[in-house]
């Protein structure tokens, strides 16, 4: 199978900072690859906070990444759908927070 023009449809990219990469990436990848990140940084914040308790870890992992899903989302670089997301998974963490005590 030859070459076709799918491969061709991305432009060369002269990223020379963070920024530059970032929005690059998430342009190829139709907006999923900071929503990869955040999902990502939940998994790790997760397994770091898991020795407070599962209900704890997912409370404090859902808010970092809300916060952060709301940062990105300032300048563009998440959807609105991942960010609601990530609010309603903090405002679960919290009634779990809630029933715990």
């Amino acid at each position: 199978m030859a070459l076709t023009d799918e491969w061709t449809n991305f432009e060369y990219v002269n990223a020379t900072n963070f920024y530059q990469t970032m929005s690059y990436a998430n342009d190829v990848t139709d907006g999923l690859f900071t929503t990869g990140v955040l999902g990502a940084v939940f998994f790790i914040l997760y397994a770091a906070f898991s020795r407070y308790g599962s209900d704890r870890a997912f409370a404090a992992s859902s808010f970092i990444c809300t916060v952060l899903a709301t940062m990105l989302r300032g300048i563009g670089a998440v959807s609105d759908g991942a960010m609601v997301v990530f609010i309603m998974m903090t405002a679960v963490g919290i009634l779990m927070l809630g029933r715990r005590n």
